[in-house]
């Protein structure tokens, strides 16, 4: 159990999503309230935590009899979806480092404040999981706890640390320090957001391209990486 929470805890780092901050700092820049803030949190989370669930309930116990059956080396099926995978990374890769980063302008993010925009933004932030790698990885790790609970808790864990861009705002701004944590957050971005999105790239390619390698030994029946 241990180490299932601790594979969750590292995909939940792995699908960091700052874009739910992104869309709170939106909405404050427009006037939103306490109670439409809370909103967009609340919607974000339970999205992302109940289509997780019902998902790895059900999807992620049939993704685990799938891997065992196929994961042995040699398989061309298994071989050819590792492959496959590592293909889509390392595309996925070259195109964050060869594409030129465009300006937009200062109200590019902006959208409405009300309660109602705010839950249907969160609900959208909370499904945007869904192209995050990371999240299948949860459907398919937190699939295989039994006791319902403990998965529950999984998820809400992977939930919150994803998230937790959102969550550090959220709390800055009930505590009352909107302006501070605004500031902050735009000078770091402004300092450190192309190096970091420039580091992350290459990482990403590093990891494509041992995947692409891995699948590769596997097509033809050894193991590259035990």
């Amino acid at each position: 159990m241990g180490e299932a929470f601790a594979g969750i805890a590292g995909l939940g780092i792995a699908g960091f999503d700052p874009l739910g901050a992104l869309a709170l700092m939106a909405a404050m820049a427009l006037g939103a309230r306490r109670r439409a803030i809370a909103t967009l949190l609340v919607t974000t989370v339970a999205t992302i935590v109940v289509t997780g669930f019902v998902l790895s309930s059900t999807v992620g116990p049939w993704a685990i009899a799938q891997i065992h059956r196929l994961h042995d080396p040699g398989h061309i099926v298994w071989g050819l979806i590792v492959l496959a995978a590592g293909v889509g990374l390392l595309a996925w890769a070259i195109v964050r480092l060869v594409r030129v980063p465009q300006p937009k302008p200062d109200d590019a993010t902006r959208s409405g404040h009300s309660v109602g925009m705010l839950a249907v933004i969160g609900i959208g932030v909370g499904l945007s999981a869904f192209i995050d790698p990371a999240f299948y990885g949860l459907l398919v790790v937190a699939g295989g706890i039994h006791s319902w609970p403990m998965r529950l808790g999984g998820i809400v864990l992977w939930a919150c640390l994803s998230q937790i861009a959102l969550l550090a705002l959220s709390g800055a701004v009930f505590a009352g320090a909107f302006a501070p944590v605004h500031r902050f957050i735009t000078r770091v971005r402004q300092q450190w957001g192309a190096r970091a999105s420039r580091f992350a790239s290459w990482a990403l390619l590093v990891i494509a391209v041992i995947i692409c390698v891995e699948g590769a030994f596997e097509l033809h029946g050894h193991w590259w990486i035990p």
